[in-house]
């Protein structure tokens, strides 16, 4: 938002942040139940702040989604909750498209097969359409966790859904949320325990995408990088990390093509860890780290294959929801961080 930073606790704790990082003004959300759940998702839309993740009103044990929208002084424009019946549902991404705004998330269940969800809805909250999107023939559930729009248009889903091992799912499916199943699907696997969870994805002005998030493994989670051809069937895949976990990355496109990636990390000096940045060329992904970096790197075997997944319907109820802010009191302090230059 303009130069400046907004921060979003797990809480429900807002901080506005100055362009040079001091502090202007924090909130808490308040709703008129005792819990407001966890943000995990935002997106600036236009000038408004978009933020999602779940809510448990107080006294039940029903989980909906929620979404809130923020004006840029922090004052709430509006927010609703909407879920269905045997289902806590939670939003994961939040992604500005064409015509309004993408909602990705999960909806599981102890009573019933868990499955995700992706809707659309208007810049005034109104939705458009919602699917619910399951395996067939009762095939494990998927999880989405992240969007895009693609150039022509059309929308890419990423998730992962747990099986025997851990398989990474692309999907893509046409604007309008149509169809009894996507144009396509692929499903990633890597014959290790648990495996890989998409979190960011891009596609290239070829059309190729590139995916990122977390490999999860025995001994520690790192971060993976793939390159895939552009109907989501892998062509390279890495991982990256060393003994300790690393954070799930952020990542953009850099100006060669490759992908810059940011996380924390407890592998990387000082002890008991830090924050790195690294930057994944092209068109492999291949990095030789300094010895005394810590880092290390590796190719991952994979194999893709074609996946099958179903479109639902989703009826979903809708409430408009009573939330607000308080104001309160955080304490900043100026930070000097060591940098460690860990480049090739």
């Amino acid at each position: 938002m303009d130069t400046g930073v907004l921060v979003v606790a797990r809480e429900g704790v807002l901080v506005k942040l100055g362009a040079s990082g001091e502090h202007q003004w924090a909130a808490a959300l308040s709703s008129d139940n005792a819990e407001v759940g966890y943000l995990r998702a935002g997106e600036l839309v236009g000038t408004e702040n978009w933020l999602a993740g779940t809510h448990r009103a107080e006294g039940s044990s029903d989980r909906q989604a929620l979404l809130a929208v923020f004006a840029a002084d922090g004052s709430v424009v509006r927010a609703w909750t909407w879920g269905s019946p045997d289902y806590d549902e939670v939003i994961r991404d939040v992604l500005a498209v064409d015509g309004g705004v993408l909602l990705v998330g999960e909806a599981r269940s102890t009573t019933v097969d868990s499955r995700s969800f992706v809707m659309k809805v208007g810049l005034d909250g109104t939705p458009l359409w919602a699917r619910h999107v399951q395996g067939c023939a009762g095939a494990t559930e998927p999880l989405l966790a992240t969007g895009m729009e693609t150039h022509d248009g059309d929308l890419i889903l990423g998730g992962w859904h747990y099986a025997t091992t851990t398989r990474a799912l692309l999907l893509r499916l046409p604007a309008d949320g149509s169809g009894a199943s996507p144009a396509w699907v692929s499903s990633t696997t890597v014959p290790l325990i648990l495996g890989l969870e998409p979190r960011t994805l891009h596609q290239l002005e070829t059309g190729e995408l590139r995916v990122t998030g977390r490999f999860a493994r025995t001994g520690g989670d790192e971060l993976f990088a793939a390159g895939t051809d552009s109907i989501g069937r892998f062509a390279w895949l890495r991982w990256y990390g060393g003994a300790g976990d690393q954070g799930p990355p952020a990542s953009i496109v850099t100006s060669q093509g490759g992908l810059l990636l940011a996380s924390s990390s407890a592998t990387v000096e000082p002890v008991p860890g830090s924050l790195w940045l690294l930057e994944v060329p092209n068109p492999n992904g291949e990095i030789t780290f300094r010895a005394d970096s810590n880092a290390l790197t590796e190719p991952l075997a994979f194999t893709t294959t074609v996946g099958c997944l179903e479109l639902v319907d989703a009826a979903l109820q809708v409430s408009p929801h009573s939330l607000g802010l308080s104001s309160v009191e955080v304490v900043t302090s100026a930070a000097a961080p060591v940098v460690t230059d860990r480049a090739l």
